[in-house]
């Protein structure tokens, strides 16, 4: 009897092992199934060139799934140039993002995925900058370093051209980049800065070695479902 129920306690606890395993199989599956056809709708919505990268985030997904509803959903793609202007990096965080679920297998074309909350990132890199400039006959370069900003051209003294240097400021102004000097020279720059997502508002700017982060937020998101 004792041999029995030792076996059957075996059995049961192996049954249960196998169950875990295939809910947690099941439940990655779907994960991967629906980040990559979230991924290929946000590149048609967005009209990007490239298929951005995502990730649905909470555990168990089968029951956001179920529910329509993701709590946090992360979009980033890279090496994104619009305007002139190549930006290194793109980030969006969207919080209670609803999704018709027939969609993710197409069976609701012309449906929406709607995003409550978003917030976004935008990365830019000094060389990025002073490419803009250069390009649009400004013949200044961007230096980030430190969390500090200075800036580089030339100036015409008698007719010669002598390098120079200074230290500068920069805020973000509506849907540019402002770039001034703050030693005297009277010198302001002006960089456009691209809204890649419709609904972007620029917020501040953070400056790092080499590259400044742009902070950016949603009026709204929706994306419209091919």
């Amino acid at each position: 009897m004792i041999r029995q129920r030792g076996s059957a306690a075996g059995w049961l606890l192996g049954t249960l092992l196998g169950l875990v395993v295939l809910a947690v199989g099941a439940d990655f599956g779907l994960r991967w199934w629906t980040e990559a056809w979230l991924a290929e709708e946000a590149q048609t919505a967005l009209r990007l060139d490239q298929r951005p990268d995502v990730d649905l985030h909470g555990f168990p997904f089968v029951a956001q799934f179920l529910d329509g509803v993701f709590d946090r959903a992360d979009l980033e793609v890279d090496d994104l140039t619009e305007g002139g202007l190549t930006i290194e990096r793109v980030t969006i965080e969207g919080r209670r993002v609803r999704f018709p679920r027939r969609a993710v297998f197409g069976e609701a074309p012309d449906a929406t995925i709607h995003v409550e909350e978003a917030t976004g990132a935008v990365e830019l890199s000094d060389r990025a900058v002073s490419d803009y400039l250069q390009a649009t006959d400004l013949p200044f370069s961007v230096t980030f370093t430190g969390g500090r900003v200075r800036i580089g051209g030339s100036v015409d003294v008698g007719g010669t051209e002598i390098g120079a240097s200074a230290n500068a400021e920069v805020v973000v102004e509506g849907d540019s980049l402002l770039i001034r000097d703050v030693e005297g020279s009277g010198v302001e720059l002006s960089v456009p800065l691209p809204t890649p997502i419709d609904g972007m508002r620029y917020r501040g700017i953070e400056v790092g070695d080499g590259t400044a982060t742009l902070t950016a937020s949603f009026d709204r998101l929706v994306l419209r479902v091919s």
